[in-house]
């Protein structure tokens, strides 16, 4: 089971006409009886935005948040890949007729090294358990200790774990405002 706010994208009805939204503390309400129900029900959150029957997590979306490799195929789709020490992101035309008139592979775009801990961060973090540090390293091709003040201050905060790229249930909470931190 998957929970998201909706997002009012650019060019749709929903953008044009936009529905009434809930506020802040409704959708935090909506939330936590969402939990609630979906613990109730033997569900068990894997990830901030999903909740999975015991040893049914979602293999493709566990890749992903572990800022592993994957190939975006079709309209729309976003796809990275490590070679070597790079990382290449590839993006196609969002729009079916844009996409099916490309007759070229678009060429992949370099992740540079300032963002690659941020993206891995944006990624891991979102996972319950996290990964272990090691992750960082062997995916990114940079240094743990370069996160090292930042993540110290965090733990003070109790928003990360010591031992692993983890938030603290207090840090998913305020899960955005533990990334600021990484910008």
């Amino acid at each position: 089971l998957s929970l998201y706010q909706l997002t009012l994208e650019p060019n749709t009805r929903f953008a044009a006409q936009p529905p009434e939204l809930p506020d802040e503390a409704t959708c935090w309400q909506i939330r936590s009886l969402f939990e609630e129900t979906a613990i109730s029900a033997g569900y068990e959150q894997y990830e901030v935005s999903a909740f999975t029957r015991p040893g049914s997590h979602c293999s493709h979306n566990l890749n992903y948040w572990s800022f592993g490799d994957y190939l975006g195929i079709g309209a729309g789709a976003h796809g990275k890949v490590g070679v070597g020490n790079r990382i290449l992101r590839t993006q196609r035309p969002s729009q079916p007729r844009l996409y099916q008139q490309e007759t070229k592979t678009i060429a992949p775009a370099p992740v540079n090294t300032e963002q690659r801990g941020l993206e891995f961060m944006m990624n891991a973090l979102r996972l319950i358990d996290g990964v272990e540090q090691a992750v960082f390293e062997e995916r990114t091709n940079m240094p743990w200790h370069d996160n090292q003040a930042v993540w110290g201050e965090l733990v003070a905060l109790d928003l990360v774990a010591s031992d692993r790229c983890a938030t603290t249930p207090l840090g998913l909470r305020y899960l955005d405002s533990v990334l600021e931190r990484f910008l």
